[in-house]
């Protein structure tokens, strides 16, 4: 699957080490563009995570938010395509959508599945640290606490939190219920990137 300019949560697929920049510069390849600069402040490792944020131009980089060096949710810039006009880096084509796989605590596995109300949706559970959901609106509904299991069929993440993703359905008393009782009934759940963005590290597994 390849990198796209969406928002949504990637895992990178690949094997490369993906270096991530701290800046843009104007593009000597594309008249009036725009790409990454010299100031690399972290990387993605294969099988880590990170976000995309659409910056909506025809520019070769893609806007994230990651896990930097000093180990904090920060945002960057990668290249995916530097010095060419066609064509992509190869490990664009092995960025996977991060609802495509659960952690096993070592590695990533498909994620399990499961009917509710009639949609199949992918499952997850809460790993680690209780985790902060908001509404559509971007409010603070609470807290989830760790063991709670969360249901999506997507990867995307927020506008204006684009290091939280969503989710239709929570388990509360064992049950699945809303992720929010009121209002729209979906909600976006912190990934908590500063915590870990590795199989071992993810808070929602």
């Amino acid at each position: 699957m390849a990198l796209t300019d969406s928002r949504l949560a990637w895992v990178n697929g690949s094997n490369i080490t993906i270096p991530v920049y701290g800046g843009l510069t104007s593009s000597s390849v594309h008249i009036g563009g725009t790409t990454v600069n010299t100031n690399q402040t972290g990387s993605i490792a294969p099988n880590s995570f990170y976000t995309v944020v659409p910056h909506g131009t025809n520019c070769t980089y893609r806007e994230i938010r990651f896990r930097n060096s000093s180990g904090n949710l920060a945002t960057g810039f990668i290249e995916t395509s530097p010095g060419m006009t066609l064509g992509d880096y190869a490990w664009v084509q092995y960025q996977s959508h991060y609802h495509i796989y659960n952690s096993n605590g070592t590695g990533l596995v498909p994620s399990a599945t499961e009917v509710i109300n009639g949609t199949t949706y992918r499952i997850f559970t809460i790993s680690g640290s209780t985790l902060q959901f908001l509404n559509s609106a971007g409010a603070i509904m609470g807290t989830l606490p760790i063991g709670a299991k969360l249901a999506t069929t997507s990867s995307t993440v927020g506008v204006s939190n684009p290091h939280y993703m969503y989710f239709r359905y929570r388990t509360l008393n064992g049950a699945w219920v809303d992720m929010v009782s009121n209002g729209d009934p979906w909600g976006f759940v912190d990934m908590r990137i500063g915590d870990g963005v590795t199989p071992s590290a993810r808070r929602i597994r």
